[in-house]
């Protein structure tokens, strides 16, 4: 759950800065001296406020001494509603708006003044800026009180010397709600205290085509789907207008997903991985596995080889260390695992063989069925919404609890790639309700509750799965902890859902020294990879367009450009890993060059390079965009052939240990001490040390479960003295999937 309180939209600034800016400054100028901003759409019965914010000085002083505010009455605001899309492309001082402005402002008549587009009401002064309240951010802040406007759109302009800011008040009774979905639109009208408007005109202009519709008894409208990226909503009443600009990237009902494993992350570098694959995508227009699907599988060092999947999607190979890029449909996908050595340990004294215990299981991590959240306990005046089950069936309804401040009424939607049900919910406190699910597909919803008070709007989500849970409950156990070098052990595989029922999904078994795993990065569970990505519904609001709504991951373009050459393994499901701040970046010059220019866009001390990389690279130019700092350093550290490290303040790029015949083994993680989230550590020679075990261990390849049971009778591995690690992966037609594991003991 999250409650998301609604910001100040920017509406008018010299220099664009956020989403909704506005602007008119000339190029080149280095930073915004001050901007004019209205927090939300006002009621008429309420006093409009503006702010005026200002940038500090080195010297802490306001970087305006003040100026004046006009004050102007927009005569056609559905008009001026209907201008450009992308506001922050829009510069008033070069509209004949703005020229208009300027004429009206120097008139010598009483006021007010009216013009073709303006009136111009008012004219005051705003005095020095450098008494009023400081805000952390570095600027100064100044609030003024245009007190209560009939209902309208208004255009206040702040004038200091050759500089002008202008912000946009809108005042109305009118709330308006959009939500846009792959199935269409749609619009909720409500008052300023969110009770449902019928009968306002809604119009929504995308691209070049324009539709309108009535909201019917419930406040509501419904819009075709339509292919354009952003759209305007503008609902009218006479004079009383309020806009939203939403943009939506309409989905495929699938997309090709590739589940690569090789049970481990860790191997020396002449071992053979082999290699389990799991590929979905669409058939029929549902998401299923794909049989008999070309998958082009490419090695270092390998031409690449064309494999088949099965009828259940699934293919095995053998491929050598490194990384392993499947390609399917244009679209690749990749494994990377690393070569080195187990941590050392003194082989394990000959012992008597205890009396086998019960079998040992270990259970998949984190369980196949979603705990239900515990309460939360939530200040009396904010918005929040919780769902009582983390998961529901199709079909059964969605219990919410829901806490309402006092005043305004709530909006709650449960949305799933548009809205698939509402609710108004009046009263204020805390209550439970239910939703209905008719309509949802298995896979993510949210549940939204948005509140409308005062003409503002304030918004709380919160995310539930629906349908079958996409982990399996997964349980595997070995008949003894002891077992003789060259003997048999016996391993039994449990497989279960969510509610206890048996599932037969198809089995792979890795078994492999548990040394391997030491420290070792767990690899992401297949039923959390393979769901179904959540078909989102993006929202708007008329008071501040482009708000925030339920939680989803990005869908942009991140790049590495390195000498020209886009580097690969960046798409934005890459992205969805990391918590790092996005990098930046255009830097030319030698490889230190390069490298010192990137650890200042992250705020470290400084670079050092390994000399002998830099004079075989030669000048090199490194372009960055969107792409997180760790996942940005892992990439660079695959085209540079290093290792990259964070020491003390300072980015590091290391030459990687010679390794022999098998290449300079570098690594292609980015360790950043205590923020560390990739998978590259000290390079290690690739050497079977002394008490290694002669063999690599065992491998399955597929086998499916019957009544939720499958056994393996597996010869041990000749190797006395060893800890045997059995690493079991689990794969259902439907993507649900867990791993899990067991160990025994050689003597």
């Amino acid at each position: 759950m999250r409650t998301a309180a609604r910001r100040a939209t920017t509406l008018v600034l010299p220099l664009t800065l956020a989403a909704g800016a506005l602007s008119a400054d000339p190029p080149g100028r280095p930073d915004p001296r001050f901007v004019v901003e209205a927090a939300h759409r006002f009621l008429p019965t309420q006093h409009a406020l503006v702010a005026v914010r200002t940038l500090l000085t080195e010297a802490g002083a306001p970087a305006i001494a003040g100026g004046t505010l006009a004050l102007y009455r927009v005569l056609d605001p559905y008009g001026f509603a209907l201008g450009p899309l992308a506001r922050d492309d829009r510069h008033f001082a070069v509209d004949p708006i703005g020229r208009e402005m300027e004429r009206l402002l120097v008139g010598r008549t009483p006021l007010p003044r009216r013009g073709a587009l303006l009136e111009l009401q008012r004219v005051t002064r705003v005095g020095a800026l450098d008494a009023v309240r400081g805000s952390p951010d570095g600027r100064s802040d100044l609030e003024s009180d245009l007190g209560a406007l009939p209902t309208g759109l208004y255009l206040a302009r702040l004038t200091a010397g050759g500089w002008s800011a202008t912000g946009t008040v809108s005042v109305g009774a009118l709330a308006l709600l959009v939500r846009r979905g792959d199935g269409g639109d749609r619009v909720f009208v409500t008052d300023g205290d969110g009770a449902p408007q019928a009968g306002v005109t809604v119009l929504r202009r995308a691209g070049v085509g324009r539709a309108e519709a009535r909201t019917d008894a419930a406040g509501s409208a419904t819009f075709a789907a339509t292919g354009e990226l952003t759209a305007r909503f503008v609902a009218s009443r006479g004079d009383d207008v309020t806009t939203a600009d939403v943009a939506h990237a309409d989905e495929a009902p699938c997309d090709v997903r590739v589940y690569l494993d090789t049970g481990r992350r860790l191997f020396f570098a002449n071992e053979t991985m082999h290699l389990r694959a799991h590929v979905r995508g669409c058939v029929g227009g549902l998401d299923r596995p794909m049989a008999d699907e070309p998958v082009e599988l490419r090695a270092a060092g390998q031409a690449p080889v064309t494999v088949r999947t099965d009828r259940d999607g699934n293919l095995v190979a053998d491929v050598p260390v490194g990384c392993v890029r499947a390609a399917v449909r244009g679209r690749e996908h990749t494994f990377c695992a690393r070569w080195g050595a187990p941590p050392e340990y003194a082989p394990r004294s000959r012992r008597r063989l205890r009396p086998a215990p019960p079998p040992a299981e270990v259970a998949a991590p984190e369980g196949a069925s979603p705990a239900v959240a515990a309460p939360v306990v939530v200040p009396p005046r904010l918005l929040s919404v919780r769902t009582v089950a983390a998961r529901v069936r199709l079909g059964e309804p969605v219990e919410v609890d829901l806490h309402a401040p006092a005043g305004g009424a709530t909006l709650l939607t449960l949305e799933q790639g548009g809205v698939l049900a509402r609710l108004d919910v009046a009263r204020a406190g805390a209550s439970r309700v239910s939703l209905p699910t008719a309509g949802a597909s298995a896979g993510y919803a949210s549940v939204v509750a948005t509140r409308v008070v005062g003409g503002a709007v304030s918004t709380a989500s919160a995310r539930l799965w629906l349908g079958a849970s996409p982990n399996l409950d997964l349980r595997v156990a070995t008949d003894a902890e002891q077992v003789r070098r060259g003997g048999r052990v016996r391993v039994t595989v449990r497989v279960r859902d969510a509610d206890g029922a048996p599932r037969d999904p198809v089995l792979s078994l890795w078994v492999s020294d548990a040394r391997w795993w030491a420290g070792a990065e767990e690899p992401v569970a297949p039923g959390e990879y393979l769901r179904r990505p959540e078909r989102r519904t993006d929202p708007g609001e008329g008071d501040a367009p482009g708000g925030p709504g339920a939680d989803e991951g990005r869908r942009h373009d991140p790049w590495i450009l390195w000498n020209g050459r886009r580097l690969p393994h960046l798409g934005y499901r890459d992205t969805w890993s990391s918590l790092e701040p996005n990098l930046n970046l255009d830097a030319s010059g030698t490889f230190a060059t390069v490298a010192q220019s990137l650890a200042a866009a992250m705020g470290l001390l400084g670079a050092d390079v390994c000399a002998a990389r830099e004079r075989s690279l030669g000048a090199v130019r490194l372009r960055v965009r969107e792409v997180p700092e760790d996942l940005a350093l892992a990439r660079i550290g695959d085209a540079t052939r290093t290792v990259v490290s964070e020491d003390e303040g300072r980015l590091v790029f290391e030459c990687p240990v010679p390794s022999g015949p098998w290449g300079d083994g570098y690594g292609s993680g980015a360790g950043r001490g205590l923020r560390n989230r990739g998978t590259a550590g000290p390079v290690v020679r690739s050497e079977r040390r002394r008490n290694s075990p002669p063999e690599p261990g065992l491998f399955v390849g597929t086998r499916r479960a019957a009544n939720g049971e499958a056994v393996f009778d597996l010869a041990a591995p000749d190797a006395p003295g060893f800890v045997w690690r059995v690493e079991v992966l689990a794969i259902d037609d439907d993507g649900s999937g867990a791993r899990a594991h067991a160990s025994f003991e050689t003597y």
